[in-house]
């Protein structure tokens, strides 16, 4: 897998309201649901590898500050 690098630079952030977050939670889990047993352990790690990506960029961003 390729390894991306974030260019430091401008960051813009995107809100959501609660009942949109909602609907996209709750479309994602019913395809969810849908996929087999190996398609639900590569979403998992993706999700968790896009989380553990968003952590460490929102860490440098706040030690900018």
């Amino acid at each position: 897998m390729k390894k991306r690098e974030f260019k430091s630079g401008r960051v813009s952030l995107k809100l959501i309201s609660k009942d949109c977050l909602n609907e996209r939670v709750e479309s994602f889990w019913n395809c969810y649901e849908e996929m087999n047993s190996r398609e639900k352990r590569e979403t998992v790690k993706e999700l968790l590898s896009t989380l553990h990506k968003s952590r460490k960029q929102s860490e440098q961003m706040t030690m900018k500050l």
